[in-house]
């Protein structure tokens, strides 16, 4: 098929182009020889009066010109290929299609994770790609590059439909051996400990508000990626990490950690489920979301063992 003189096959060679940067990693993946593939590049440079890639060792880099056009054309085909598998019903237990989901560590732990464990017996052939959720990630859904988005209500994305999953409210997690804090915990305590807090999110905790009006504040020792690894971190520590409380139950089935409730009353975090709203009427897009939900709720148990 061809746009404005452009034949739109060549675009997946430029999107392959612009990930490997190789002709013949290139022409092996899309199962072709490295000519044909060299060809489908010149035809591109000519298009677009573009070098699009120089040579930087064994290595093509892209030209700037080429770059600006990654994340659009990354963009454009995963919306043809989410439009290739729609169908006009929906059956699990026979379906291969994909599902990309925006998620946090904490809900993977605690929805996605048990969701791809209980798809293993009820439908196999389904595949999940999670992508963990960032500031940078942020815009995915509205460019209809994932499937379903799970994140805070306070971070709802405007304009697509939404499902609550659960409320949570969050703890603090210390290693089991640490003797410098106990419950019932104080504002004192939290001031006069070390803490480990993630780089994930760049808004201020719920804690930090009720420490500032008593004057006082965290002292933060170590960031950590993810909020998993925060209790991982804590460990061996006498630090103390912030969490949710459903995530951090889990985490204490796995290592040496205690749950410490704070020593103020916080309001819940409401996490929702979050999907375009041109896929809301997509059975397949349907069935997950009711199934993630399920889940959520401890209504379709999952492989544990």
């Amino acid at each position: 098929m061809r746009l404005h003189n452009l034949d739109l096959n060549s675009l997946v060679v430029l999107d392959k182009l612009l990930a490997e940067g190789n002709v013949s990693e290139v022409a092996a993946q899309l199962n072709t020889t490295q000519p044909a593939v060299s060809n489908t590049l010149a035809r591109l440079r000519r298009h677009f009066g573009d070098d699009l890639f120089l040579h930087d060792g064994r290595r093509m880099a892209p030209t700037p010109f080429a770059e600006g056009m990654r994340a659009p054309l990354r963009a454009l085909i995963d919306g043809l290929a989410s439009i290739a598998t729609l169908r006009a019903s929906f059956d699990p237990a026979s379906s291969e299609r994909s599902y990309t989901i925006l998620t946090s560590d904490q809900a993977y732990l605690t929805v996605v994770g048990p969701a791809v464990r209980a798809l293993s017996r009820l439908a196999p052939g389904v595949q999940v790609r999670a992508l963990l959720i960032s500031d940078e990630r942020a815009d995915l859904l509205n460019k209809g590059a994932v499937d379903f988005v799970i994140l805070p209500e306070a971070h709802r994305i405007a304009g697509h439909p939404a499902l609550e999953l659960f409320d949570d409210l969050g703890v603090f997690v210390a290693c089991a051996a640490n003797t410098q804090v106990q419950e019932p915990l104080t504002l004192e305590d939290l001031s006069r400990v070390g803490h480990v807090d993630t780089t994930m999110r760049t808004t201020p905790r719920p804690i930090e508000a009720a420490l500032a009006e008593r004057g006082l504040s965290r002292h933060i020792a170590a960031y950590a990626p993810t909020f998993a690894l925060v209790a991982d971190t804590v460990v061996g520590t006498d630090y103390l990490g912030w969490m949710g409380a459903r995530p951090a139950a889990l985490m204490a089935e796995r290592l040496p950690i205690k749950l410490l409730k704070p020593p103020v009353e916080l309001a819940p975090m409401t996490l929702l489920l979050q999907w375009h709203s041109a896929m809301d009427a997509d059975p397949g897009v349907v069935w997950m979301r009711d199934f993630l939900a399920a889940v959520a709720a401890g209504e379709i148990p999952a492989i544990t063992k």
